[in-house]
C-alpha cells in the first residue's frame, strides 16, 4: 500500500527508523522468495540513505542485501549507493581488530566516534559493494578495501589460524583425551570471538577456500531437488503446524564417493543422504545405531559419538544440526580410513562455525579426500582451495608450545604439590 500510494503516506514522508522497521519486516518474511514490491521499496529507500543515522544505514543495507538475491531485478547499485554514503561518514571498526595486530596509527581514541559492534561489522562485510571475493582474495575499490576489508582481515586471518589449529587437535589420535577436550573448548571460544557464530555468506565461502575446502557456488539443480524433496517428506507439502519456521529449519544433502588410496586394499564406499534440523529435529535413518556406535561423549565439552566432535556455540549443542549429523553418519560408516575420493555437501543456509569445525575435522581425518561445499544464500561463483591450510599444517611443529605448557601444568597439578590429593581437571 505504501508503494502504491493508495490512501497511505508516501515513503518519502516516513522517518528513517520507520523505514528501517519496514525493511527488517520484509527481510524476515523473505526467507525463500521476495515480495513483488521489494525492488521498488529498495529503490525508494536508496534515495533516503543520506537521511539515515550511520548505524541505521548499516542495518538497512544488511536487510536489503538479504533480500536482493531473491529479486528478479539486478539492484547491486542500491548497495553501492549505501556503501558510498557510509564511506563519507566517520566511524571506526570494532576494537578487537586493534588488539589483533592493527598498526597503532589505526587506533582512534575519540570516544564520540561511532564504533560498530562485531556482529554489525560482520554483516557489513557481507553487504558492502562493489566487493567480490576471488581466488586471489578481496577485489574492491581502494577506499572500500582500506576502511572495510583491511581491518576485517586482521581479525579474519587470526580467526582462521586459530580455528584450523584447534580443529586439527580435536581429531588428532596422538593427543591425550584431555588435550582433545581442551582443544574443543578453545575452538568454541575462538568460534564465538566477538559474539560471532558465523562469517556470513561472502566470508564463509572465502574461509572454506582458505581452509582447503572448495566452495561450489550456487546449489546445483540435483541438490536443490533433493533438498526440496526432503523438506516435503519432513514437513509435508503444506508445511503444517508441526513444521518449524523457514528461519530455523536447515536442510542438508551430502554425497560421498570414497575409495582406498593407491596401494591400500579395501572396498569403495558410496554414501548419499539428506537431513533436516531445527528445534524439532528428525532422526536420520539408522541414527539409533549411529548414536550407540562407539566414541566418547564429553558432557559440557562437545558432543559427538564417532570420530567427529560437534563443538558447541555458547550453550547450544550442535550435535543435532543437519550438517554435523550427516558428516557424523558418513564417518561412522567409513571409519578413519585412509580414503581418497570426494565429499560434496549442500546446505540451504550459511554454515555456522561449528559446521565449519566439523568440515575441518573431516579435512584433517581424510587429507586425500577433496571436500566441496555449496550453500544458499551465497556467492554464485565457485572458489577453489587456496592451499593455505595444507601449508600451515606442514609448518606446524610436532609439539607446539601451547601443548607443552598444557602438559607441564597438568603434570604439576597431578603431582599433588599442595598435598591434597587433587588431580588435574
Amino acid at each position: 500500500e505504501l508503494l502504491r500510494g493508495e490512501g497511505s503516506p508516501s515513503l518519502g514522508l516516513l522517518k528513517p527508523p520507520l523505514l528501517l522497521w519496514i525493511l527488517e519486516s520484509v527481510a524476515f518474511a523473505s526467507r525463500r522468495s521476495a515480495p513483488p514490491e521489494a525492488s521498488r521499496l529498495f529503490e525508494a529507500t536508496a534515495a533516503r540513505f543520506p537521511d539515515f543515522e550511520t548505524r541505521d544505514l548499516a542495518a538497512a543495507l544488511c536487510c536489503i542485501s538479504r533480500v536482493l538475491p531473491l529479486c528478479e531485478e539486478k539492484l547491486e547499485h542500491v548497495l553501492v549507493a549505501g556503501t558510498d554514503e557510509l564511506l563519507k561518514r566517520d566511524w571506526r571498526a570494532p576494537r578487537p581488530t586493534a588488539l589483533l595486530g592493527a598498526p597503532a596509527e589505526q587506533v582512534v581514541t575519540e570516544s564520540s566516534l561511532l564504533e560498530f559492534e562485531m556482529q554489525e561489522w560482520q554483516k557489513l562485510l557481507n553487504t558492502v559493494a562493489p566487493l567480490k571475493i576471488g581466488t586471489a582474495g578481496a577485489e574492491a575499490p581502494a577506499k572500500l578495501k582500506e576502511r572495510f576489508v583491511r581491518p576485517w582481515q586482521i581479525f579474519y586471518r587470526k580467526l582462521l589460524d586459530d580455528l584450523a589449529l584447534e580443529a586439527s587437535r580435536i581429531v588428532d589420535p596422538g593427543l591425550a583425551m584431555a588435550a582433545r577436550e581442551s582443544a574443543t573448548v578453545r575452538f568454541g571460544a575462538v568460534a564465538t570471538r566477538g559474539g560471532l557464530e558465523d562469517l556470513g555468506p561472502r566470508w564463509t565461502a572465502s574461509a572454506l577456500a582458505d581452509l582447503d575446502i572448495a566452495f561450489g557456488g550456487a546449489l546445483p539443480e540435483e541438490a536443490r531437488k533433493k533438498i526440496e524433496a526432503q523438506r516435503r517428506e519432513q514437513y509435508g507439502a503444506g508445511r503444517g503446524s508441526s513444521a518449524p519456521s523457514d528461519h530455523s529449519a536447515v536442510t542438508t544433502w551430502l554425497r560421498a564417493e570414497l575409495s582406498p588410496p593407491p596401494g591400500v586394499s579395501g572396498n569403495s564406499l558410496n554414501f548419499e543422504r539428506c537431513a533436516c534440523s531445527s528445534d524439532a529435529v528428525a532422526e536420520l535413518p539408522g541414527s539409533e545405531d549411529i548414536a550407540h556406535g562407539g566414541g566418547q561423549h564429553v558432557e559440557g565439552i562437545g558432543t559427538g559419538t564417532g570420530l567427529l566432535v560437534a563443538v558447541p556455540l555458547g550453550s547450544r549443542d550442535r550435535a543435532k544440526h543437519a550438517v554435523f549429523r550427516l558428516l557424523e553418519a558418513l564417518t561412522s560408516e567409513a571409519n578413519r580410513g585412509p580414503w581418497s575420493g570426494s565429499v560434496f555437501l549442500c546446505v540451504d543456509q550459511v554454515p555456522c562455525l561449528s559446521c565449519v569445525s566439523a568440515l575441518l575435522q573431516l579435512r584433517c581425518l581424510w587429507p586425500e579426500v577433496s571436500i566441496k561445499v555449496s550453500f544458499e544464500p551465497g556467492p554464485s561463483e565457485p572458489l577453489e582451495p587456496r592451499g593455505r591450510f595444507a601449508a600451515r599444517q606442514a609448518e606446524e611443529p610436532a609439539g607446539s608450545k601451547a601443548e607443552e605448557l598444557e602438559a607441564a601444568v597438568r603434570g604439576f597439578l597431578e603431582s599433588d604439590p599442595a598435598g591434597t590429593g587433587a588431580s588435574a581437571p
